[in-house]
């Protein structure tokens, strides 16, 4: 090693595609225990902590997501609504998402959005409206099952 020789420095990033918010540690500290709180001190004292910074969707507020310039930000405003349908209405109907996009959301938050062609785009509002669909034919199909009968349209 020269005085002349650099470290190029890593950063760790860590996000989070899980349905629910990160609880796990955030810090190399965070992750020592033992049996003995002077102890963990004492290892503390010697071992830097090395952090990790965390993108974690269900931590983010409307100003995280917008700031990012990517469709990540509306992959992880999709990720943390995928439960409240409510939250979802809100979101920007006229936003893209790509093929890859649409994947990462499909097996993120089990949607079963349709994949759009390589190279072609569909909106959150497509996209919406094919979980609202999917949720109200899987609501009809419970129904079904539980021997419910459901009013029909009686044609004369």
């Amino acid at each position: 090693w020269k005085k002349e020789d650099k470290l190029v420095p890593v950063v760790t990033i860590v996000v989070n595609f899980g349905n629910k918010k990160w609880d796990a540690p955030t810090s190399l500290h965070e992750m020592f225990g033992t049996d003995s709180p002077e102890r963990n001190e004492a290892i503390k004292s010697v071992i830097p902590d090395y952090r990790i910074l965390l993108i974690d969707p269900h931590q983010m507020n409307e100003e995280d997501y917008n700031a990012m310039k990517t469709e990540l930000g509306t992959v992880m405003r999709f990720i943390s609504n995928a439960k409240n349908k409510e939250k979802l209405k809100t979101m920007d109907p006229n936003k893209t998402l790509s093929k890859e996009s649409v994947e990462v959301i499909n097996a993120c938050t089990g949607a079963n959005i349709k994949t759009p062609k390589k190279g072609a785009v569909i909106t959150v509002s497509d996209g919406i409206r094919e979980l609202m669909e999917e949720g109200r034919a899987a609501g009809i199909a419970e129904g079904r099952t539980a021997g419910i009968a459901l009013p029909m349209k009686i044609a004369i």
